[in-house]
């Protein structure tokens, strides 16, 4: 029996073919504000019809993955990672399409599939409890509606340590926000993992919705953008003078070039 906090952190080595990785995260599909397909079905026959938000976002979602990643992304296999908090939940259901699980968990699906289906590798990360539900419950229930594979019982890790290509990432979905200053938890963030993992040479986070990208002599720290446009309690606190960045962060690699790391980022307007 595999000890448990070694079945919530997989160690995934990506193939040598692979020669782009798109990072995204916090789609929380099931929330008026966020990016959702468009012409799905719940159960019982009720038709999701978009919100202004919905359909901004939706645009900006084809947008990334038709037009801007084809300009990166040539030759190789591609690989797709999310880095949690795939489905809002129940926390602010006067936002929500649906406050079922079942529905959020649809949405999620019939977003994601066509990714899935086009990526050559495709992982999805756990988010917090408030998001993916307890123990990412929901987030699981996505990815087994998606045909992910199993590991230890579970198809969501936690933490998800990637080698590729002689680069090891270290992805998580939990960081702190940081308020203005977001690139000081970012920093954090790369001095707390490099205690316990020092020969991480990119670290990936989400949560705040907010891009990121630092880099120091040992390697790259990314924040990552959402798919969720501002509700109202992000306009309170130390938050409320934090744009929300959407979109999502493509990673390339190759031996003449080395790493380059493309953001595809905008505030709509936020």
């Amino acid at each position: 029996m595999i000890p448990a906090p070694f079945t919530y952190r997989w160690r995934v080595r990506l193939s040598d073919e692979v020669t782009s990785l798109v990072l995204l995260a916090d789609t929380h599909c099931g929330s008026r504000l966020s990016v959702a397909p468009s012409g799905v079905e719940f159960e019982g026959g009720t038709l999701c019809g978009l919100s202004e938000s919905s359909k901004a976002l939706h645009d900006y979602w084809n947008m990334c993955w038709d037009e801007y990643l084809p300009l990166y992304h040539e030759e190789g296999e591609l690989a797709v990672i999310h880095v949690g908090d795939v489905v809002d939940g129940s926390k602010y259901p006067s936002q929500l399409y649906s406050p079922d699980e079942v529905d959020q968990v649809e949405l999620a699906t019939e977003l994601l599939r066509p990714i899935v289906e086009m990526a050559d590798s495709f992982h999805l990360i756990r988010g917090t409890d408030a998001h993916d539900g307890k123990e990412g419950c929901a987030a699981e229930n996505v990815a087994a509606r998606l045909g992910l594979r199993r590991r230890h019982g579970i198809r969501c890790p936690y933490v998800l340590d990637l080698h590729w290509r002689g680069l090891q990432i270290h992805l998580a979905h939990q960081r702190s926000a940081g308020g203005m200053y977001k690139h000081r938890a970012l920093e954090q963030e790369m001095k707390l993992t490099r205690e316990t993992s020092p020969k991480v040479d990119i670290i990936v986070r989400a949560h705040a919705h907010t891009f990121v990208y630092n880099r120091d002599r040992q390697g790259h720290a990314i924040g990552l953008p959402a798919w969720k446009i501002p509700g109202p309690h992000l306009h309170q606190g130390s938050l409320k003078n934090v744009v929300p960045d959407i979109g999502m962060v493509l990673l390339t690699l190759d031996e003449e070039d080395g790493l380059h790391v493309v953001p595809f980022v905008d505030t709509l307007g936020c």
